[in-house]
């Protein structure tokens, strides 16, 4: 039995290999899975399978840096950076915080935030 924090790295680190299978089942049947900046999200483990299977993308090389992690009972907060390239060799990093409820050594929710830092506003400059 392997402990949430390792679970949880092998289940982000699936993300950037795009290893679907890992994904899709360290989810529960009822998962609920959704970006931040959407109320209404992907229910259910099937309509999960189907989206993440439109999103891998071969073209793309990635690399995950996890910066921080907390767990809390049933809830963990991971957050870090994703560095990607794709074919043609251009090159795009995102930063990350993903949420997650836990039931039954499985994912069952996860609010994911999720932008590019070369193109979101960072703090306001202070004189």
């Amino acid at each position: 039995m392997s402990t949430t924090k390792e679970f949880l790295t092998r289940f982000n680190q699936a993300w950037a290999d795009q290893d679907i299978d890992t994904i899709v089942n360290s989810v529960t049947d009822d998962v609920h899975f959704r970006m931040a900046t959407d109320d209404k999200g992907i229910h259910g483990k099937e309509a999960f399978a189907t989206w993440i299977g439109e999103m891998s993308n071969a073209d793309y090389k990635m690399q995950l840096t996890t910066e921080r992690f907390f767990i809390s009972g049933d809830e963990a907060l991971l957050s870090g950076r994703m560095h990607m390239t794709e074919r043609d060799g251009s090159e795009r990093e995102f930063c990350f915080c993903d949420l997650y409820t836990l039931r039954d050594n499985k994912v069952s929710a996860m609010v994911s935030y999720f932008m590019n830092p070369a193109s979101e506003d960072g703090c306001p400059a202070t004189n």
